[in-house]
């Protein structure tokens, strides 16, 4: 499966995109990445969501979780989600948007610590799988925060596009790694 990886940096510039094709063979070939701290998330695809034609601000909340970690002020933590895209369109009336949103206190907003520079699209995609990294960084506001909670906002689709996400992962440090379930959901 081919899969197209956006990533973008601390200041919500995109720094790469490139193309990978995923294969499954044997475990030599295993990226082992850093421990998954957003509970609840999986490696199975979402329903197709598919927003309405020509409105504003729909929102769908994709995981809402707590965090498994202490932070500090200045830590880095990077988070990652894969998207599919079948069919989008942009309609009428408004400019395309399809962006991710986060929620700290239940305020929702693309500034926000967990979604800032994640996904930022102002033309509608391609068909196909992309991942979507952004590193962030813990400042004053943000170092109490327990959880996590992503969301997309779509605006001014034509009404038949669709899309579904799978492998959202928020790991300490400034680089994303492989998708890998939180141990605590390992344990239950």
């Amino acid at each position: 499966d081919r899969v197209t990886t956006v990533e973008t940096n601390l200041d919500g510039f995109k720094t790469t995109v490139s193309d990978t094709y995923a294969t499954k063979t044997d475990l030599t070939d295993l990226e082992i990445g850093g421990r998954n701290l957003a509970l609840g998330t999986s490696d199975e695809w979402s329903g197709w969501i598919t927003p309405g034609a020509n409105a504003n601000n729909q929102t769908h909340v994709a995981k809402y979780a707590y965090l498994s970690d202490t932070k500090e002020i200045d830590d880095k933590y990077a988070v990652s989600i894969e998207i599919e895209f079948s069919g989008v369109k942009a309609g009428t009336g408004g400019s395309f948007l399809f962006r991710a949103q986060g929620s700290v206190d239940d305020s929702w907003t693309p500034s926000n610590v967990w979604s800032t520079g994640l996904i930022n699209l102002k033309t509608a995609p391609e068909d196909g799988v992309y991942r979507y990294t952004a590193v962030v960084r813990i400042n004053e506001s943000n170092v109490d925060c327990t959880k996590f909670a992503c969301g997309f906002r779509a605006d001014y689709w034509n009404g038949t596009g669709k899309y579904r996400y799978r492998k959202i992962k928020v790991e300490k440090g400034g680089k994303a790694t492989d998708w890998t379930p939180a141990p605590e959901d390992m344990a239950t």
